[in-house]
């Protein structure tokens, strides 16, 4: 299975993508559901910040990673921690 990472801009200084990467091998956390099936991260990207918000640029990111084809997004728990199915 696909799956694309988002990680917050406010986590940049600190964040080395290393928890997010331990879960998603470990199959930990909110990879838990996953744990039978091989997983391939296709891309892992930060948010343009709070303050911009959805900007053309941010769009620009969203763009080329769906056309990398996720089958589903995990944001990290510096951001408001979901995964879901991409529409």
């Amino acid at each position: 299975m696909k799956i694309a990472m988002l990680n917050c801009l406010k986590a940049n200084d600190v964040c080395t993508g290393a928890g997010c990467l331990r879960a998603m091998n470990s199959r930990t956390g909110h990879f838990t559901p996953y744990a039978a099936e091989p997983l391939e991260l296709v891309a892992m990207a930060r948010c343009s910040g709070c303050e911009v918000g959805i900007d053309e640029g941010f769009r620009e990111k969203l763009d080329r990673i769906v056309s990398e084809g996720p089958a589903t997004w995990a944001s990290a728990p510096c951001g408001k921690t979901w995964a879901g199915n991409v529409p």
